[in-house]
């Protein structure tokens, strides 16, 4: 969430409360942006039967670690198989070594940061 602006707090913000009180808000707007896309994902799946495929495309913070809208797909609907894909840019994305990474989805891609 650093990422985003609102990660920090506001530029100007002079004391900690404020700050904590906007990263809260603004992780309770994640949260709420995973439940709607979950339930989105379910009501697909629902619509189209049990074979369905159903591909979801978010930001990492929604589905990196199997967290997120993952996590919530699977408290609503625990035995369906998910497969998670995630991106990570890299200075070198053909001699970076996996490592931590591998813990991020099922699927890593690494991609060459855009340049500044």
């Amino acid at each position: 969430m650093t990422g985003h602006s609102a990660g920090g707090g506001p530029p100007t913000a002079a004391d900690t409360a404020q700050t904590t009180a906007m990263t809260d808000r603004f992780y309770e707007a994640q949260c709420v942006k995973d439940e709607t896309m979950a339930e989105s994902i379910v009501r697909a799946f629902e619509r189209l039967g049990g074979n369905a495929i159903v591909v979801h495309f978010n930001g990492a913070f929604h589905s990196d670690y199997r967290q997120g809208t993952v996590m919530r797909v699977a408290r609503r609907l625990p035995e369906l198989r998910r497969i998670v894909i995630t991106a990570v840019p890299m200075d070198s994305p053909a001699s970076e070594p996996i490592g931590d990474n591998a813990r991020r989805a099922d699927y890593v891609i690494f991609t060459r940061k855009s340049a500044p």
